[in-house]
């Protein structure tokens, strides 16, 4: 659900505000939980806190 959402409305390399994410039916506390997982996971990664963004891929696969 929220990673679609972020995936439809943001690019690699684009900062992610979480005060910008509006999902009707997801709390702070859920949002900031599936954000750490997707961060976890390395689908996303976080630049400071509240600030995350999709990595860019070079050539080589790299990120």
């Amino acid at each position: 659900m929220l990673y679609e959402y972020l995936k439809e409305n943001y690019i690699p390399g684009e900062p992610i505000f979480t005060g910008d994410i509006d999902i009707p039916g997801i709390t702070e506390e859920n949002l900031r939980y599936h954000l750490k997982k997707l961060t976890d996971s390395g689908t996303i990664c976080r630049f400071e806190p509240g600030v995350y963004y999709f990595p860019k891929t070079d050539i080589f696969g790299e990120r």
